[in-house]
């Protein structure tokens, strides 16, 4: 879960950064931890590795995300659908279990816990808003000049983004951005676009924060990406991601 967290705000960061789409760009990033993330981007895909080697791979186009497990030489595929799929499932499952488990109680207690269910459903569809907000504070960064901006989640912070202008412009990668945003929170069911805001941010984001899990862009090169850095090397062997395999059959 982490891994794909970092992955996805690498994924804006790229979107957002990105001027010369036809060369492709390549970064490293080091997180709070330590670790250090390897990212790569062309039109349509994106592919981020960790310091452990293991990397993801996302063909926006395709609809696909792709899972590199190279210690084991082996890889896991879902497509937005199998993981609407998945996410439908969950929730089916989880309803079903609540109403077994309500048939054991009294009417009173059952009352109680049917408007428990109503509020946390509710509040589940509940409408989340950002609100993006520039500070006016400077510092440099990895060398590059950034401007301090901070996100709100429904009035309170939620993020902390330090971005560079030094990049150039970044108005023509807000459609793959968008794209990418609608397709995951309808795969996932979601209210909201993940990561939406990014797109207020001017420039580059060069430094997030996020309850403590800090990004910290150290390296960047506009340069043309082979189209084999986004696939599967030779050798490995597909397997199926856990959860999906009990729904094929």
């Amino acid at each position: 879960m982490k891994h794909t967290r970092f992955a996805l705000v690498a994924l804006a960061c790229l979107l957002l950064g990105a001027t010369a789409l036809s060369q492709g760009l390549y970064f490293e990033s080091k997180k709070s931890n330590g670790d250090i993330e390897k990212s790569y981007y062309s039109p349509g895909k994106f592919k981020s590795v960790d310091s452990d080697g293991k990397g993801m791979i996302i063909l926006i186009d395709k609809e696909m995300i792709i899972h590199l497990d190279p210690e084991n030489k082996a890889y896991t595929q879902m497509t937005f659908a199998d993981i609407k799929k998945m996410t439908d499932a969950g929730h089916s499952m989880l309803s079903s279990m609540m109403q077994k488990r309500m048939e054991s109680l009294t009417p009173e207690q059952r009352k109680m816990a049917e408007e428990r269910m109503a509020n946390a459903n509710q509040g589940s569809k509940s409408e989340v808003k950002y609100e993006v907000t520039s500070t006016g504070d400077t510092k440099t960064i990895s060398g590059y000049p950034c401007t301090k901006y901070v996100v709100k989640r429904n009035g309170e912070d939620f993020e902390t983004i330090w971005a560079t202008k030094a990049l150039g412009n970044v108005e023509d990668v807000h459609k793959d951005m968008e794209n990418f945003s609608t397709k995951l929170a309808s795969a996932m069911n979601m209210q909201h676009k993940p990561l939406s805001w990014f797109k207020e941010i001017p420039g580059f984001p060069i430094e997030t924060d996020q309850k403590s899990n800090t990004n910290t862009v150290t390296r960047i090169e506009k340069r043309a990406i082979s189209d084999s850095e986004f696939q599967v090397p030779a050798g490995y062997t597909m397997e199926q991601p856990k959860g999906l395999e009990s729904l094929s059959k």
